[in-house]
């Protein structure tokens, strides 16, 4: 495999790109040893590579690289900040790791007040972990990740208060659910799944299935399953939790906004159903392909 660095090819310039690579160590830019790693060169080689004149001369401001194939990677702030942050302290997974703080506080508090105050407060950090990863260009899996099943927690402590709230054991089930759809759709496609169910799927998903969760669940339907998905445990367990006389006991305890969350949990119940046949139907087709397979063979 051949590769060229303004004209000049690697493979019988080893020596000038060695020092060159070695002075652009000591100035801070990355190594092409991480490059390598990070560009996935050495499953997908970028043939012809020019590197910018920056990254030659050791600079830190290292644009891309390019191929004649027309792909560009990125080798800006992103870059150097995922070689020198590890993704465990991204900003907003350590947002994520004080989420759990709170809704592990909220899950032991007896006080209610207390108890619903670290809720919210888990919940409202939610909203700012996404903005934080964006901003300061710090996405991975392993935060998508976290941010979820952080998600679950939450919403699982807030089942559990609304079944001792209710003296209604069921509604654990609830969470149980829950964390088996959230198993299901990362095992399978990570973060992209509600993309990619329409995809892996052996038969187009039904039209409701399709409504709720057309443009991400960004429709009127599915931001009332999401709605429901996410706010129905807490106000089960704020209408029977709360003060009396308060707000927060008079919405909790409001017939039309409980019709309206009980509504959305059911649209996200179908969805969980369908996810979850789809996947279990995926499963018992590879099985019986296996099979075919190792009789013919």
């Amino acid at each position: 495999m051949v590769y060229t660095a303004f004209g000049f090819t690697i493979k019988g310039t080893r020596h000038f790109l060695s020092r060159r690579l070695c002075q652009s160590r000591v100035l801070g830019c990355p190594s092409i040893k991480q490059l390598t790693r990070l560009t996935k060169i050495t499953a997908t080689p970028l043939r012809n590579a020019r590197f910018s004149t920056a990254l030659l001369r050791g600079r830190g401001s290292a644009r891309m690289l390019k191929s004649t194939d027309g792909d560009v990677v990125k080798t800006s702030e992103e870059t150097r900040a995922s070689l020198h942050w590890p993704v465990v302290l991204y900003v907003p997974n350590l947002i994520g790791y004080l989420r759990i703080t709170l809704v592990a506080a909220a899950a032991l508090t007896k006080q209610f007040e207390t108890s619903i105050a670290c809720y919210v407060a888990c919940a409202s950090l939610d909203f700012f972990d996404g903005i934080a990863a964006r901003a300061l260009k710090q996405t991975s899996r392993f935060g998508a990740v976290l941010d979820v099943a952080v998600d679950n927690v939450q919403r699982a402590v807030a089942w559990h208060h609304a079944a001792c709230a209710w003296s209604a054991p069921a509604f654990v089930a609830v969470p149980c659910v829950e964390w088996m759809v959230f198993a299901i759709t990362h095992a399978t496609s990570d973060s992209e799944w509600k993309e990619d169910l329409a995809t892996t799927a052996k038969t187009t998903p039904p039209l409701f299935v399709r409504v709720v969760m057309a443009n991400g669940f960004k429709t009127v339907p599915g931001l009332v399953a999401i709605s429901g998905l996410h706010c129905l445990p807490a106000a089960l367990w704020c209408a029977k939790s709360a003060p009396a006389q308060t707000t927060l006991s008079a919405l909790s305890n409001h017939r039309l906004v409980l019709g309206i969350l009980i509504l959305g949990r059911l649209l996200a119940f179908v969805v969980e159903a369908y996810v979850a046949t789809t996947y279990l139907s995926k499963l018992a087709d590879a099985d019986r392909r296996k099979k075919t397979t190792s009789r013919t063979s």
